[in-house]
């Protein structure tokens, strides 16, 4: 494409930079929904803002920093648990993340298995185009020290 050509890019290093920004996406996506599956709590409800706020802080930024770790954790099936939902409606926002937590990893992983043949296929044809110069130079009669330099 035009921004290949563009930027200089190799078709896997755009493609390994779109997983990584899809996996930033979705990450700062569940970090905010989950926050927001504990905003929509009735007030008197504890939830996971209510134990972070106690032992944390209670900053926007803190509530921010504490989401992400726990998105980051879920969605990559570490799962340390210190920050955890509480109430019924974080929990079923938990397992809707965890199950698209396994979907993004299952499309991060493919991809990557994809790029790594198209790159070992690239890696072949390189090599099957080197074992040919030899006896290619042969064929057009090059110089001995033109074909070295080859």
């Amino acid at each position: 494409t035009r921004l290949e050509v563009r930027l200089r890019l190799s078709y896997a290093r755009l493609e390994m930079g779109i997983l990584v920004i899809l996996v930033v996406f979705v990450a700062h996506w569940v970090a905010c929904l989950f926050y927001f599956s504990a905003a929509i709590q009735n007030p008197s409800t504890v939830t996971w803002v209510t134990e972070y706020t106690a032992t944390v802080g209670g900053s926007t930024s803190q509530l921010y920093v504490g989401a992400l770790y726990f998105s980051v954790y879920t969605l990559t099936t570490i799962g340390y648990g210190d920050v955890h939902p509480v109430s019924h409606g974080e929990r079923l926002f938990t397992v809707i993340a965890m199950l698209l937590g396994a979907a993004v990893w299952a499309l991060v992983l493919s991809t990557m298995g994809t790029l790594a043949t198209e790159l070992a296929l690239n890696s072949i044809y390189y090599r099957t185009l080197m074992d040919s110069l030899p006896a290619r130079a042969a064929l057009w009669s090059l110089p001995r020290k033109l074909h070295l330099d080859v």
